[in-house]
């Protein structure tokens, strides 16, 4: 299931929380229109809830904050 997949579900089901944790990892280079570019993707990264739809978005955004710390 993709991030935006999770997402939609959690919206879906009217989850009360919603936080998705990923580990990036990186291969050194990518290739884009043949040229070899250097890869962003690494580290963790933390999917919260949006603003709009959560229903305390405080709270996913406090959960998210205390995972990354």
């Amino acid at each position: 299931m993709s991030p935006s997949q999770r997402v939609d579900y959690a919206n879906k089901i009217g989850a009360d929380l919603f936080v998705s944790v990923h580990c990036n990892s990186k291969e050194s280079a990518i290739v884009l229109n043949g040229r070899a570019k250097d890869n962003p993707m690494e580290g963790a990264e933390i999917l919260i809830a949006n603003k709009e739809k959560a229903k305390d978005y405080n709270a996913n955004y406090n959960l998210a904050s205390y995972l990354l710390n």
